[in-house]
């Protein structure tokens, strides 16, 4: 129980959420995380622990996307902010690409063909071939 609400307060963090706003909308907070957390579905403490990093990368990815639009910002902090951006948008899909792997649900297939027919005037490769 102590490792989750770690994870909860290392997530609310993450959403810049402050320990004094923490206490005036506790459940309102406690049920945004556990949203974000559960449509993650950790079933062990690494894939919590990536969990959070993810909710923080999309976070982040979102503060500096609204900070690039803010209507006083300078062109060189439009660039600065969408760079940062960017960059937490990548983190963010390695992070997901990684849970899926943990998961056990890649998008990479094997295709083992275990017999050839090769009629006359035909050619035929023998041997692994790889990408």
């Amino acid at each position: 129980m102590e490792l989750q609400y770690q994870f909860m307060a290392q997530s609310w963090g993450a959403m810049g959420i402050t320990e004094e706003n923490l206490k005036k909308e506790m459940e309102k907070y406690f049920n945004r995380v556990h949203a974000a957390i559960a449509g993650i579905n950790p079933v062990n403490e690494v894939e919590a622990m990536l969990a959070v990093q993810t909710i923080a990368a999309h976070n982040m990815a979102m503060e500096f996307s609204r900070r690039a639009m803010h209507k006083q910002q300078c062109s060189e902090g439009v660039d600065v902010n969408v760079t940062r951006a960017i960059q937490f948008m990548k983190i963010f899909l390695d992070q997901v690409e990684c849970l899926k792997k943990l998961k056990g649900k890649t998008s990479h297939q094997k295709v083992t063909v275990e017999h050839v027919h090769v009629h006359q005037g035909g050619q035929a490769i023998v041997g692994a071939v790889a990408h």
